[in-house]
């Protein structure tokens, strides 16, 4: 049996949890970006959701020293578990109404003009005076 070693080397595609049906999963550095800061706030979210949870279950007493410090790592191992997860599946709803309102907000490509210009096109250019050139 072989012993475990460290990953080494940085991840380049994110762990894109579960997506509601229809949402595409990120492509772009900015959808990539948007779907991370989805993630993030679901982990403030949550943490704090575990946090009381935890609170509740172990009465109002406040530990303190290391024993304080254990359940505060026990409670943010806990948090990155359902976030990682994807049990609450916040993450991927934010994104997917997220990404669908800037793909709206987003302006129109604009189209690029003819080749050669509008008198290649057939159209008749003005002139100063009102008239036209062929």
């Amino acid at each position: 049996m072989s012993g475990i070693t460290p990953i080494s080397g940085n991840r380049s595609i994110p762990v894109i949890g579960p997506l509601p049906p229809g949402v595409k999963p990120p492509s772009t550095p900015q959808q990539e970006a948007l779907y991370d800061a989805c993630k993030q706030f679901e982990g403030v979210f949550v943490k704090q959701l575990v946090s009381g949870w935890m609170k509740s279950a172990r009465g109002d007493d406040a530990p303190e020293g290391a024993q304080g410090i254990y359940q505060d790592m026990a409670d943010d191992t806990m948090t990155s578990s359902l976030v990682d997860g994807g049990t609450f599946g916040l993450a991927g709803t934010m994104y997917g109404q997220l990404s669908s309102l800037l793909q709206a907000a987003a302006p129109p490509a604009a189209t690029p003009p003819p080749a050669g210009g509008a008198i290649a096109a057939g159209d008749a250019a003005s002139t100063p005076d009102g008239g036209t050139e062929a």
